[in-house]
């Protein structure tokens, strides 16, 4: 089989899946080219067997015209660009889209969305009118619990952009200035979710950095004892999947893409949030900015005190809870069960 994927590798979400499922999609013979539409400044930790898959815009001209080969475009639905030459793999927050957007994603093939909560959305709605496949992301095989040894005498929240200012609000409603807890943020340099001016306490730490390594990502997880992540919506929220996978106990609003791959009582969900119409950021592209689709779960400072109160108190129970789900997605959710699952929808097309 033959195929192409143009999108980001290494980076963010959307860069991670096409590393993670590029990685597997060759080691099952998959005769696979790979265009990258984005980069990590630093290069260096990419697979070096994704690397030598990559090609560029002149080389890819030409198996576009060819139809033995498979075209896949990762990106956000508004972003695709083949026409009805290509496939569009993407992922939505909530469970309406936008008419511009839908209309892009509908000029492809396919539509291959990451959860069948999304794909149910869309269906309702009415706005994909494409044929639609599910292809679950992946937990990375080596994501092994026993690695998971934090600090005792510290004990660490972790906090990965999204809604990085309210959980700062929750953090120090909860624990004030207490040196024997520790709020870790990882944010992007452009972040929208955090005020870089803002003066904080000796126990948090933030880090402002595009591009982190795999090894330093583990590392960050493996040395917390939870992760804060209450995202206000997901189409899956990688950062949940992989952090349980490791066995570590996650912070977060149980909603739309998140119920696909966990159970009631995997995570400590937040309580207290606020559900009202998402309104997109100013970053979003298209004019979307006073457009309004969808519900979003937005937490409250208040909500997360309370859940990390609560995950301080009964940290055992937690951890116990997070073992059992990295169990079940190991067995159930794999980039190799990724690829099979993909290899399977192309050969139906």
């Amino acid at each position: 089989m033959r195929v192409v994927i143009v999108g980001p590798v290494g980076d963010g979400g959307y860069g991670t899946t096409t590393h993670e499922l590029s990685r597997s999609l060759i080691k099952r013979g998959v005769d696979l080219k790979i265009l990258a539409t984005a980069l990590p400044a630093n290069t260096q930790f990419i697979d070096p067997v994704v690397a030598k898959r990559f090609i560029g815009q002149e080389e890819l001209d030409p198996l576009l015209k060819d139809p033995a080969v498979h075209v896949i475009h990762h990106t956000y639905p508004g972003g695709y660009s083949f026409g009805n030459r290509g496939i569009v793999l993407t992922t939505h927050e909530t469970e309406a889209m936008p008419t511009i957007w839908a209309n892009r994603a509908n000029q492809a093939r396919a539509v291959i969305l990451n959860t069948d909560w999304l794909k149910r959305s869309m269906e309702k709605q009415g706005a994909i009118t494409k044929p639609m496949y599910v292809l679950p992301h992946g937990v990375s095989s080596d994501s092994d619990p026993e690695f998971h040894e934090p600090n005792d005498n510290i004990f660490t929240f972790l906090v990965l952009d999204k809604v990085a200012d309210t959980c700062i609000d929750g953090f120090l409603k909860a624990f004030g200035e207490d040196i024997t807890v520790r709020l870790i943020v990882k944010i992007r340099k452009n972040t929208c979710y955090f005020n870089k001016d803002r003066a904080l306490p000796s126990n948090i730490k933030v880090m402002s950095q595009d591009f982190i390594p795999s090894y330093q990502i583990d590392a960050m997880h493996y040395s917390s004892h939870c992760l804060l992540h209450p995202v206000e919506g997901a189409g899956w929220a990688l950062p949940i999947s992989e952090s349980l996978a490791r066995g570590i106990p996650v912070i977060a609003n149980r909603k739309n893409g998140i119920t696909e791959y966990t159970k009631p009582g995997d995570l400590l969900e937040t309580p207290g949030y606020e559900e009202k119409p998402f309104k997109f950021e100013p970053w979003v592209p298209d004019g979307l900015a006073n457009t309004e689709w969808g519900t979003k779960y937005y937490p409250t400072a208040d909500g997360i005190a309370e859940a990390c109160l609560e995950m301080r108190k009964n940290y055992t129970f937690w951890k116990t809870k997070a073992m059992e789900c990295s169990r079940y997605l190991k067995e159930n959710y794999t980039w190799d069960i990724a690829a099979i699952k993909l290899i399977n929808i192309l050969e139906k097309l």
